[in-house]
């Protein structure tokens, strides 16, 4: 059967690797049609990669494959350009703004967010700085359907990954890259049937979210982090104060899916 190619508009920062590897994968499919790329503005670069031996470039990269190319400073307020792509899905692929409601639901199908980590573990930012700091032994990496809450939406697919414990932190992130483009060629083969009705919700009692605050504590500022333990093994930092009790993250997870803010950070 003849299917006509499903729109696809890429997000991602403007100097990052893996949604560079996202693009040039997505391009090498026909029943995909690549019809633009969503980054930040020229001077705005992520933090991940300021330091990384070898650079690219998001925006050139499009633009040689004849992609348009949109930098909106606040992707919020872009909506009427980004309807005009009449995309089937978004695809998030290490985009740091937050899309809200009305961006996330322009798609005709769904808004993909590919993670780093085996949700709803390590959401947030800089999860493989906290795996090797938690010399972790399982990791893995996910595909969600995004919603309200970061990265919170139902999964839509996991590849696990099995660790030393020992790695470093460029390792990590070596090894959860190409376990994500792996993941990516997984799920484009689905794309054309993906339902809602697949997706698994993620269980929040598991979930550790660790946010740009934490990693700043982490990193040597003055005030030390406070570890919390949300159900069982699993880990989050803290500032100190204030520090909500554990009872209120059930509340605190419904509120983040009305506004939008990332978890503790919104007392930061």
């Amino acid at each position: 059967m003849n299917r006509s190619p499903l729109r696809i508009v890429l997000f991602s920062e403007i100097n990052s690797p893996f949604g560079y590897n996202f693009l040039m994968e997505l391009t090498r499919h026909q029943p995909l049609q690549v019809v633009g790329v969503v980054t930040q503005p020229d001077a705005k670069l992520c933090e991940y990669y300021q330091a990384a031996p070898t650079s690219v470039n998001i925006k050139a990269a499009a633009r040689s494959h004849g992609i348009p190319v949109l930098q909106p400073k606040d992707v919020n307020q872009a909506a009427r350009r980004l309807a005009l792509f009449e995309a089937d899905f978004f695809i998030i692929a290490n985009y740091q703004q937050i899309l809200s409601r009305r961006i996330f639901e322009l798609p005709k199908r769904f808004t993909l967010n590919f993670h780093p980590s085996l949700l709803p573990e390590y959401a947030g930012l800089w999860p493989f700085f906290w795996m090797a700091r938690n010399h972790e032994r399982q990791s893995g990496v996910s595909a969600i359907a995004i919603n309200e809450i970061i990265d919170g939406g139902d999964i839509v697919e996991q590849i696990t990954i099995n660790l030393r414990g020992d790695e470093s932190e460029d390792e990590l992130r070596t090894i959860h890259f190409r376990a994500s483009l792996t993941l990516l060629k997984n799920v484009i083969g689905r794309l054309h049937t993906l339902k809602r009705a697949e997706f698994q919700k993620q269980d929040f009692s598991k979930r550790s979210y660790y946010s740009r605050g934490d990693f700043a504590l982490a990193g040597g500022f003055e005030r030390k982090p406070v570890a919390i333990r949300i159900g069982g093994d699993r880990r989050r930092v803290a500032n100190d104060p204030p520090v909500e009790p554990l009872e209120q993250f059930a509340e605190i997870i419904s509120q983040d899916a009305q506004s939008g803010k990332r978890g503790y950070e919104r007392n930061r």
